[in-house]
């Protein structure tokens, strides 16, 4: 009787180490690389997508790194524990003017990932829409899980996106306007996003080049 009850402690414990070992090597992989000449391809609904990255540039008062999105320059900040994202809001559902109403660098991705964690940036600054300042309230949650093989990748780990702004006018506090958007990615590690999920889109990656 206790040699079976030792056995089942040694398998148990030899199980529990080779999960800590998995773990580890996932918390030392990187989720979201960011090197000079990395291309990805997606495939979305029968057209491509293409991500490079350029290299590294100051725009916007920070030194960030620059990507190439379908001909469109995004911006990001990538650090040892966290990667932000230069976005710009602009006025095109409430006056329509197309002006810029806030901008900056957001936070996108806590490291390392971890099953069942979260995290949540939250800002609050008065900005001004066509002549009028509004009160404007940002907030950004991700919520992460590991989901283990994802479109033939493996060690993925899924992160669901909740994103809001509010702005409420600050002479008349019944005029509000919200913008909900949630989204889901994909991500491999040493590869990046392989998938991303927003509505009925979804964004397959075809090819990676380092």
């Amino acid at each position: 009787m206790r040699y079976k009850i030792l056995s089942y402690l040694l398998i148990f414990l030899f199980f529990l180490s080779c999960s800590d070992d998995f773990l580890l090597q996932r918390a030392g992989s990187d989720y979201f690389p960011l090197e000079k000449g990395m291309l990805w391809t997606y495939g979305v609904n029968g057209e491509s997508i293409y991500v490079e990255v350029f290299g590294d540039s100051n725009v916007y008062g920070y030194f960030a790194t620059v990507v190439n999105r379908n001909f469109t320059e995004e911006y990001w900040i990538k650090g040892k524990d966290e990667v932000k994202k230069f976005i710009a809001f602009c006025d095109t559902l409430i006056y329509f003017t197309g002006d810029t109403i806030e901008m900056g660098y957001k936070l996108i991705y806590k490291f390392p990932l971890v099953n069942n964690a979260t995290w949540e940036e939250k800002e609050i600054d008065t900005v001004v829409v066509a002549g009028d300042s509004f009160q404007h309230l940002y907030t950004l949650k991700g919520i992460c899980s590991y989901v283990g093989t994802t479109n033939s990748y493996f060690d993925c780990y899924k992160i669901e996106f909740f994103e809001e702004r509010e702005l409420i006018n600050l002479l008349d506090t019944t005029e509000r306007y919200s913008f909900p958007r949630c989204w889901v990615e994909f991500l491999a590690p040493d590869i990046g996003v392989v998938k991303k999920e927003e509505g009925e889109r979804i964004e397959l990656l075809v090819s990676f080049k380092k």
